[in-house]
């Protein structure tokens, strides 16, 4: 188990099928570390597990959004998220919405 701030991160199974646990708070103090640890994991995560996660703000949701991404083109699947509670689901829903009405130049 890691610890990134108020967030806790767990990789359950063998390398090549695991699945990441992220527990406690993951909130914009702990964002960057939690995608630091992630993306030096090893393991081909299939889910991400959200059971243990508390509160996700916003910056919390597309951090795990990042992660889902950053494996996707890193090992060719975008993980499958699991676990999570409504307050979860409905702020990880918000942020994809609010996003995908985001238009850079």
């Amino acid at each position: 188990m890691l610890q990134a701030g108020m967030a806790r991160i767990a990789v359950r199974g063998p390398v090549e099928h695991a699945v990441l646990d992220i527990a406690g708070e993951l909130d914009f103090s702990s964002v960057d570390e939690v995608i630091e640890v992630v993306s030096h994991l090893p393991h081909r995560i299939v889910s991400i597990d959200l059971a243990g996660l508390e509160f996700v703000d916003g910056a919390g949701a597309r951090a795990i959004e990042r992660i889902r991404d950053d494996r996707k083109h890193s090992h060719g699947e975008r993980p499958a998220i699991i676990g999570a509670n409504a307050p979860t689901e409905r702020t990880l829903r918000f942020v994809r919405a609010r996003d995908r009405r985001l238009v850079t130049h």
